[in-house]
């Protein structure tokens, strides 16, 4: 069985953090786990969706895709 894992974008007004880096995507990549990142996840943390796809994540459309 495969382990995905998911990175919703924050809704808390003025939260700029995101659960999971691109360091950390590139880690559980290496070790076989997929990634999901909402398209927006990172802009709070200055952090560009291309950045994340660039670590081996997929880009989804929103919070339920994810």
């Amino acid at each position: 069985m495969a382990l995905i894992v998911g990175v919703p974008t924050e809704v808390k007004e003025d939260e700029r953090r995101v659960a999971l880096t691109p360091d950390g995507v590139r880690e559980m990549e290496a070790h076989g786990v997929e990634v999901l990142v909402q398209s927006g996840a990172g802009l709070g943390a200055s952090i560009p969706d291309a950045v994340f796809e660039r670590a081996g994540a997929e880009l989804v459309g929103d919070a339920e895709e994810v």
